[in-house]
């Protein structure tokens, strides 16, 4: 109660001051106002006021709730009075009735308050707002909560303290308020970037708005989707004609069985972005046309994760990571003097100059515009399949999303380079693999094998270098390791081969073989008959694993972490002393 006092006092203080500036500024988007007409909407705003008063929540925002409300009240009035006063004008007399000598027809001496733009206007606006509300509709209490603060300008800091939540949830939360999933109903994706985000002015007032003719719509995607007999044909756009069908809804990415967008990491991101402005191709766009009663609708089946992205950085809601792969983008300009005029050599023809930028911590906006443009008219083959069925739409969906992706080990070793990546796939083949420890058929299928090999090469030459990621191993190893260091490793596995037992090849495994080895590596150097490293696994297997050393086991460490660059020195250490501490009983 005291609170909806504060809110009389505060927009009724000085005859309804504030009450009024907001009416004020809503009418001035409109012309031939009297008046009278100010003060109808005056008592008009004041039912609004009081409407709203009952209806609002402490969650809202009151101004901008308001201002919403006043401003789709007063356009529906707006309209209805245009209505009337044309109808009453038909019914009053005709139009083409005659007047004067010169027999000139009487609604050419009218003069007419009817303003085209202010009716589209109003119809967009009134378009808009469905939309708006249908945006609404899909966000959680919190983002909404969020979005009204955004609305008022509340930075960052402050937000994270009002609604007491972290910067963690607050950036997953934003991620989701500007997702293709959520803006593309508003069709306005532009105005949401990473400090900006519309507001309520923006929203009603703005002459962007895109005004869709659904007539003008199906004509354009029946003539873009020209039925055949065909199953499929080949065609092709650029980034940005894929953008703008996208936003045009003449290419549908938000069929029910597609997965969201949002799957990629962040270095799947940036990659993508200099693979394109590297000129390097990649993989088609996969559409399919469905004919329907009354549209054609055109279904994007694969390539979604890739064109949603693209659209992200075209409209500046990324910018490009210092992790991404061939940063460095060499293009050509031509060369002008201060005026701008192009400068041309002794035979008449341009003067060119070759450069290079780092595209790293950029965003869009931040390009060239000789790589903006490469961007913008990079173009990526496309697959239209042609009027397909439901069922066919189904089959489509999940025959292009069937095909497995490329498990962390194999992506590591694509870092490795091809020299050494062969040397890797020759050890793989070493018979103490397959025949002495315990791996399954499909470690070897999937790259795991591969991954125990680089690790061991890791773990024995460059221990206090070690990385965690597959892809960091290889990408280190490519730039450091010896073909020779590989040789001794297949010389350990020759002497392992030789003396391994049964009972101890299962501790040869997909997680511990490459401390194992590491280990083994180690033991080599003390000059003892290889059996005594076979007996110390058995010993460890059997009762070494739980014994402390310095307060703490093997069992605790492997509680604590797994791969990490202090956990695989710590388990290694910890195992050695434990191996010098058996040899010395023996």
């Amino acid at each position: 109660m005291a609170e909806q006092t504060e809110l009389l006092e505060k927009y009724y203080r000085q005859n309804a001051r504030k009450l009024r500036e907001k009416v004020d500024k809503i009418l001035s988007g409109f012309g031939g106002i009297t008046e009278k007409d100010y003060d109808d909407f005056y008592s008009l705003a004041n039912e609004v006021f009081v409407d709203v008063l009952k209806k609002y929540d402490a969650s809202q925002n009151f101004d901008s709730f308001l201002f919403s409300c006043l401003s789709n009240k007063m356009k529906t009035e707006m309209t209805k009075r245009n209505r009337r006063k044309r109808l009453s004008e038909r019914n009053t007399v005709s139009l083409d009735m005659p007047v004067g000598e010169d027999k000139t027809a009487f609604g050419e001496l009218l003069v007419s308050d009817f303003n085209m733009e202010r009716e589209l206007r109003l119809e967009e606006n009134s378009f808009m707002e469905d939309r708006i509300q249908i945006y609404f509709a899909g966000l959680s209490d919190l983002q909404r909560r969020m979005l009204e603060l955004k609305m008022d300008h509340i930075p960052k800091k402050q937000i994270l303290k009002i609604l007491k939540i972290t910067e963690k949830t607050y950036e997953n939360n934003f991620r989701q308020l500007r997702s293709y999933e959520k803006t593309g109903v508003l069709n306005f994706g532009k105005i949401f970037n990473s400090e900006k985000i519309f507001n309520s002015e923006k929203i009603f007032n703005s002459e962007k708005i895109l005004y869709r003719n659904k007539e003008k719509q199906m004509k354009e995607e029946k003539q873009m989707a020209a039925q055949t007999s065909e199953i499929s044909k080949n065609t092709s756009y650029s980034i940005s004609a894929y953008i703008k069908r996208l936003h045009k809804y003449s290419i549908r990415g938000d069929h029910p069985l597609q997965r969201n967008s949002n799957q990629w990491s962040n270095i799947q991101k940036y990659n993508l972005i200099t693979t394109v402005l590297n000129k390097y191709p990649i993989p088609e766009i996969i559409l399919a046309e469905q004919v329907k009663a009354d549209r054609t609708e055109n279904w994007l089946i694969d390539g979604k994760q890739r064109l949603t992205n693209l659209s992200d950085f075209e409209e500046n809601l990324f910018k490009i990571g210092k992790n991404a792969e061939r940063p460095i983008i060499e293009y050509q300009v031509v060369l002008k003097d201060e005026n701008g005029i192009v400068l041309l050599d002794k035979d008449g023809s341009p003067q060119y100059e070759n450069r290079k930028f780092d595209v790293r911590g950029k965003y869009y906006s931040e390009l060239p515009e000789e790589l903006k443009e490469r961007f913008n008219d990079y173009t990526i083959p496309a697959v239209q399949y042609l009027s397909c069925s439901d069922d066919d739409i189904e089959y489509h969906i999940r025959r292009y999303n069937a095909s497995k992706p490329m498990t962390a080990a194999q992506k590591g070793m694509t870092h490795l380079g091809e020299q050494y990546a062969k040397v890797v796939k020759k050890i793989t083949q070493h018979p103490f693999f397959k025949n002495k420890a315990d791996f399954r058929i499909s470690e070897f299928v999937n790259g795991t094998v591969d991954r125990i090999v680089t690790e061991s090469i890791m773990v024995i030459y460059f221990l206090y270098d070690w990385k965690k990621k597959q892809e960091d191993i290889c990408a280190y190893l490519k730039q450091n390791v010896k073909i020779s260091q590989f040789d001794n490793f297949e010389k350990l596995l020759d002497r392992l081969s030789e003396v391994m037992s049964e009972d101890v090849s299962d501790m040869f495994n997909s997680k511990d073989a490459f401390l194992w080895f590491g280990l083994f590596h180690n033991f080599s150097k003390l000059g003892l008959d290889d059996n005594y490293f076979i007996k110390f696994m058995r010993e460890f297997k059997k009762s070494l694993h739980v014994k402390k050393s310095g307060n703490i086991s093997y069992d605790i460490l492997c509680k604590k972490g797994t791969k990490d660059k202090a956990s695989v020195i710590n388990k290694l250490t910890l195992m050695e002393n434990l191996m010098n501490e058996f040899l010395q009983i023996l």
